[in-house]
């Protein structure tokens, strides 16, 4: 029996410290702990599915909590089903109730266990579709009351004077930016739309007399 674990963060920048130390407080090797940096939409993660395909019957998966496990009522449930035939124990340290109903050899109590998972993923599905529904009306409401989303416009005076000191040549994008406002990012786009790019002055050529001299 192996015990691993997964980790699944929702992008590069957030830390998976807190997942990680309670992984590793249940005795989990380092090099048995698998890691995402994606979304938990789908269940097409490169970790999650070398991990899924590596453990034997008899093998434990330790998840940090439910989520970090599957965020979609229909695949979790697939998921769940695949892993009880394969006979691998799924642990959530936020729910560690339900494992004595897989440490047990009684029907009804794994078929409990069973409905309990399956119970808090549809809840967990059913608060993501709330929250998504609520941002869309939030988002309406905004529209309606004439908030704009997306880049701010930059004003076309601004930018054209951001172009004009790119191509002098005589100002770094930092200080173009500071005098300007215009950010670095917006000008290289502008830049490359337009197909801009800066004169390379000529080197003179030293005249033979100099060359002798």
């Amino acid at each position: 029996m192996t015990k691993y674990g997964y980790i699944r963060v929702s992008s590069k920048d957030q830390k998976i410290d807190r997942q990680k130390q309670s992984l590793l407080e249940k005795g989990i090797h380092e090099d048995n702990i698998y890691i995402d940096k994606l979304s938990g939409k789908s269940m097409d993660r490169p970790q999650y599915q070398e991990l899924r395909n590596k453990v034997q019957p008899g093998d434990k998966i330790y998840f940090h909590e439910l989520d970090r496990f599957a965020r979609n009522f229909e695949e979790g449930k697939n998921e769940v089903d695949y892993y009880q035939t394969k006979k691998v124990q799924l642990i959530f340290l936020d729910m560690e109730f339900l494992q004595a109903f897989q440490e047990t050899d009684d029907v009804i109590l794994i078929a409990m266990g069973y409905g309990q998972v399956l119970m808090y993923l549809a809840i967990a599905h059913k608060e993501r579709e709330k929250i998504r529904k609520r941002q869309e009306e939030g988002i309406k409401i905004a529209k309606k009351n004439g908030i704009k989303f997306g880049r701010k416009a930059i004003p076309k005076a601004k930018m054209e004077l951001a172009i004009k000191l790119w191509l002098d040549n005589e100002s770094t994008t930092k200080e173009i930016e500071a005098s300007t406002g215009v950010p670095k990012s917006s000008l290289y786009r502008e830049i490359t739309k337009r197909g801009l790019k800066k004169e390379v002055a000529a080197v003179p050529i030293a005249d033979e007399k100099d060359l002798v001299n």
